[in-house]
């Protein structure tokens, strides 16, 4: 059975009630153990990159939500940087912030 409190099941179930939360629970679920392998260490490396990021902007942005899409945005549109994996999961994020539904971030 899986472990309800376990932070991808707490983002699928909808537990996340703010930011904040999601993305801290998204750093949460990206935790690597010894077994998982070269792929989904990266994996998780990106997504924690991509959520300290969007936290960071968040606190530049004085916690207002909408001012973080706006930011994230404008990072994410820079065309240098598009092909980034850190850069196409910041545009989810900022797609969570703004529906306020941060479920598709669970791994």
């Amino acid at each position: 059975m899986p472990n309800p409190l376990h932070p991808a099941n707490r983002l699928y179930n909808g537990e996340a009630q703010t930011f904040e939360d999601a993305m801290r629970l998204v750093i949460a679920q990206c935790t690597p153990t010894q077994d998982d392998n070269e792929a989904t260490k990266e994996l998780f490396r990106v997504y924690r990159v991509a959520a300290r990021t969007a936290l960071e902007i968040y606190e530049q942005c004085e916690r207002d939500e909408e001012r973080t899409v706006s930011n994230l945005r404008q990072l994410t549109e820079d065309d240098k940087l598009l092909t980034s994996p850190v850069i196409e999961h910041l545009r989810e994020i900022a797609e969570c912030i703004e529906e306020g539904d941060y479920t598709p971030l669970a791994i």
